[in-house]
């Protein structure tokens, strides 16, 4: 095993070199140059390099054609390089504690997982996929030509997203090594770089930058798990009434503790239960609190990156995780091109392009530094495809962000910055999708469109127990950032007020076609989503809807104070990155807009399921939910990391020191909890 490990650790450094010079050069706008992200841009990029050779025809699917992809991404970065290649000394002299520790982080990290993975190898499930996608690498593996084979239907290519599986079929064929311990070696892989890049984006957000603080990035995206193993833990020891559990509503734990008690869960596979803590109730079984202890719940699915790590499957979403961290990273560099330049060095993606004489050239500049965004934004719809709008969300707001900063905020100003950049945006959006256009062509998707959630709004206090570890610093985020911008408590509430009924009001007038339909079925007594419904089901079913708002309500007050806040951040300018400019301080810098971008789009992925969800063949808002919420999770994780690090910074004032210590112990218990669901699964 400890071979294997080696082996694979040597081939995932030969992608680092590959990806070094691109990445150094590419990320010239961030103090760490992305330098934890070399691995997964070296090994992304020539995947992607790899696909389109094969896919023309250029070469086989084979070792050499691997390593030629490699070179060629390294000669494109020492290509980048030029006249650059003297910053290396002064940025390893800036930065030497950051890139030890990221390198001490990864191989930890690789080393942990290879154990955990190794203490249950089998692919065996709990109701996961692995044997679709063991069957999916091994594909790759014996396709002697791109696109690789369809394993079910002989003489057709995949029809899935599958360059997750591309960049894990070429780590183990230049690692030698048998697909079935490389599926598990992947896992580790995926794992180790995962945290590196996290780690990455919140010591490029810190202003007083250290090498320590950055590390609650992987603890709180990888480590940590939802408050429910703790509450597992206390219903095997028979705590807490029987009300109480049935009142929480979460699947087994719906039935009061039953002897023999243990200190610890045992019953068979209770870890499962953590990715489905949200329930929605079957609408003809009304009340809602009666439903779980009936069986009359519908599943859903809340995964969350320990689980999924956990589980050991290798599925869409946990192959696009590094690079979805890759694309946040990116958003950064994006956001910081819009303030002062360092000195002696070029524009890198800067939204406010100069013009130059001649209009093809004005266009180059303006339209050029979108591909390489739009390269790693396409793979991510190649490789899971609910992350593309997800990240390209992000990307625009960055843009929007660091163009805006020029000017004094306000309602009309943000309204004619983002104005001016639909070009952009959509230059980006359709190049994402061309560069990749063999896939979109091929793909056949289940997905359905877009149907109102009529019956059920999420628990609060399922909500809570998902999300329990994030929820004191994604709210420090958003209170912290209105205080700063002096927003008004009661006109966030107003306004978030507002934007429930707003959205119920547009749902009934815009939806009155979608939702005759449904009436005229209920009068012919036939199903809606799968169910039975009379009139006066329906009707029950709309009051509970309609009397619980509270989850809903709480999200839209947060999206709607961080509208407000970056409508009020009064001239904040994106910190300039390595150098400090005479006479800015860290209240001028505003350091925190970006992690506020990044709640304010996990709180919209959370709010949008309250009221639509992506219809598929479970007829229900199972995996809206699924993806939402794990992306979510990702986001709030990397922006509660970045606050909890600013509020255990030692030189803070003293009376913000006391409160932010008392914020900081707060989290750290909610962490704990998080914790016992990952130590004891």
């Amino acid at each position: 095993m400890i071979s294997k490990i080696l082996i694979w650790y040597i081939v995932l450094q030969g992608f680092a070199v590959a990806g070094f010079p691109l990445t150094f050069r590419w990320l010239h706008k961030l103090p760490s140059r992305g330098y934890a992200a070399v691995k997964v841009v070296g090994l992304l990029l020539s995947g992607v390099v790899f696909w389109w050779g094969g896919i023309l025809q250029l070469w086989d699917n084979n070792n050499a054609a691997t390593l030629t992809a490699m070179g060629i991404v390294f000669a494109i970065g020492v290509w980048g390089m030029r006249g650059h290649w003297h910053q290396i000394k002064g940025w390893w002299r800036e930065n030497r504690g950051f890139i030890l520790t990221t390198e001490l982080l990864f191989l930890g990290m690789l080393v942990l997982w290879s154990l955990v993975r190794a203490s249950q190898p089998d692919l065996q499930t709990a109701g996961g996929e692995k044997w679709m996608e063991i069957t999916f690498l091994n594909a790759v593996l014996r396709s002697p030509q791109l696109p690789p084979q369809d394993p079910w239907l002989s003489g057709y290519a995949i029809s899935y997203y599958y360059l997750g599986y591309i960049l894990l079929g070429m780590l183990t064929r230049l690692a030698a090594i048998p697909a079935t311990s490389a599926f598990n070696l992947g896992s580790a892989a995926w794992f180790a770089m995962s945290a590196c890049v996290a780690y990455n984006i919140v010591y490029d957000l810190l202003i007083k930058r250290d090498a320590v603080r950055p590390l609650l990035a992987p603890l709180l995206l990888l480590l940590t798990g939802n408050g429910e193993g703790f509450l597992e833990v206390l219903h095997a020891q028979g705590k807490l009434s029987s009300a109480f559990w049935t009142w929480l509503g979460i699947g087994k734990l719906s039935f009061a503790p039953q002897p023999p008690f243990t200190s610890i869960p045992r019953r068979f596979f209770w870890w499962w239960q953590a990715s489905r803590t949200i329930r929605d109730c079957v609408p003809w079984y009304l009340p809602w609190e009666a439903c779980p202890a009936a069986n009359q719940t519908i599943e859903l699915i809340d995964e969350f990156p320990a689980f999924s790590f956990i589980l050991g499957d290798m599925h869409p979403h946990v192959l696009g995780l590094p690079f979805v961290l890759l694309a946040i990273l990116l958003a950064l560099n994006v956001y910081r091109s819009g303030s002062r330049q360092i000195e002696g060095e070029k524009p890198g993606l800067n939204p406010g392009a100069p013009d130059f004489r001649g209009s093809v050239r004005t266009l180059f500049a303006r339209f050029s530094p979108l591909a390489g965004y739009a390269v790693i934004l396409g793979a991510l719809g190649f490789i899971n495809t609910w992350d593309f709008p997800i990240y390209w969300a992000v990307i625009v707001g960055s843009m929007i962000l660091a163009k805006d900063a020029q000017r004094d905020p306000s309602l009309r100003s943000l309204w004619e910055t983002g104005w001016s950049l639909v070009p952009e945006a959509f230059v980006l959006g359709v190049l994402s999708i061309v560069f990749y256009f063999p896939f979109w062509f091929a793909l056949r998707s289940q997905a359905g469109g877009i149907l109102p959630n009529l019956f059920n709004a999420t628990r609060l206090r399922q909500f809570v127990v998902m999300f329990l570890p994030l929820i004191i610093p994604v709210a420090g985020v958003v209170v912290g950032a209105a205080r700063a911008a002096r927003v008004k408590w009661h006109a966030a509430v107003k306004l978030g007020i507002g934007l429930m009924v707003g959205i119920a009001l547009l749902g009934l007038v815009a939806g009155f076609t979608t939702l005759y339909p449904y009436l005229m079925m209920i009068v012919r007594g036939e199903s809606i989503q799968g169910y039975t419904l009379t009139p006066d089901q329906v009707l029950l079913a709309v009051k509970d809807r309609v009397t619980t708002p509270w989850t809903g309500l709480l999200l839209a007050c947060g999206v709607a104070s961080g509208v407000l806040t970056l409508l009020q951040r009064k001239g904040a300018q994106p910190d300039a990155g390595r150098k400090r400019h005479e006479g800015d301080t860290e209240k001028a810098e505003k350091p925190w807009i970006f992690p506020l971008l990044l709640t304010l789009i996990g709180l919209l992925l959370t709010l949008a399921p309250e009221f639509v969800y992506l219809k598929d063949v479970f007829l229900a808002r199972m995996n809206t939910i699924f993806k939402f919420y794990f992306q979510a999770w990702v986001l709030w994780s990397v922006a509660g990391a970045w606050q909890l690090a600013s509020w255990i910074h030692p030189r803070s004032p003293h009376t913000k020191r006391q409160a932010h210590s008392v914020l900081a112990l707060l989290s750290v218990v909610f962490i704990v909890i998080g914790l016992v669901y990952t130590v004891l699964a």
